[in-house]
């Protein structure tokens, strides 16, 4: 694909994951990619997902399973509700010891009485998490990461396979790169972080560091490191009653006009109608 972007997944604090069920109808979302892994249960209606190129139909009770790094875009046919499960590169790097050289998919289940057990567990697994998250009972941080554990399991075990040394020669040398770079990012988005500094973490020239990052990102440096603080900055928003000028100063961002066109852009509103609107919505 030619067109794609990388996508900022903003976990969810409490369970370290990105996790939530939506509604959509017709909504085209655009080639893009991630290093989380991403999991796609359809509750109902239809939805067309490409991944790097290929077309999927996936239909009502479908699990669909997106790797780490797989450019890919979604399109529901009709009204559909989707739940989705993001699990971000950190959390799997840390639990899958192998996770650099394999990927899932669960339709290289050989024996097919055997996949229908392993999808259907799957399937349980998802729904259960979603019970687990909505009651947030005492608790339930561990038992929706015990979930987790099961459902990596399961992957591991049954739906595993190894990289091509061809596809992995050919994506190593780039990802390591990006991925250095957002860790460092990510590390230090609430200091000033120059160009020449990204580029020297990588050993590129600047100018060829901006081609290759837009190239391989979708978008440019500052537009990504801005992104990265955008994420930390929502949170603060909804969660605390800290004053905008304070949050931003917390999270690196010393532009307040560049900040409030990201934001508006964003979430369609200015901080303070988000913030009311969050606390309005779900009571702290």
């Amino acid at each position: 694909m030619k067109d794609f972007t990388h996508e900022n997944i903003q976990i969810q604090p409490d369970i370290k994951v990105q996790f939530f069920t939506y509604e959509d109808s017709s909504h085209l979302v655009n080639n893009h990619w991630h290093n989380s892994l991403e999991i796609l249960l359809i509750k109902s209606g239809k939805m067309n997902i490409w991944v790097d190129d290929h077309l999927k139909l996936a239909v009502k009770d479908d699990l669909v399973i997106i790797n780490s790094k797989d450019i890919h875009a979604t399109k529901c046919l009709e009204p559909s509700i989707i739940q989705l499960l993001q699990i971000p590169y950190s959390f799997l790097k840390e639990s899958v010891a192998d996770m650099d050289t394999i990927r899932f998919n669960p339709d290289c289940i050989s024996n097919p009485e055997q996949r229908d057990d392993i999808l259907l567990s799957l399937h349980s697994f998802l729904i259960q998490m979603g019970e687990v998250y909505e009651s947030k009972e005492n608790g339930y941080t561990l038992k929706f990461t015990s979930l987790i554990y099961e459902l990596l399991y399961l992957l591991v075990k049954y739906c595993w396979q190894d990289i091509s040394s061809t596809k992995k020669s050919q994506n190593d040398i780039t990802h390591k790169r990006l991925t250095l770079v957002m860790n460092y990012v990510k590390e230090h988005y609430a200091e000033p972080i120059t160009l020449k500094e990204a580029a020297g973490l990588v050993s590129l020239n600047p100018e060829y560091f901006c081609r290759y990052f837009k190239k391989n990102m979708g978008t440019t440096f500052l537009n990504y490191v801005n992104e990265v603080r955008m994420s930390y900055v929502y949170q603060n928003i909804i969660n605390t009653n800290q004053s905008i000028t304070q949050i931003l100063s917390t999270h690196g961002f010393t532009n307040y006009k560049v900040f409030m066109h990201m934001f508006h852009e964003k979430y369609g509103c200015t901080p303070i109608q988000k913030r009311k609107h969050e606390q309005l919505s779900f009571p702290r």
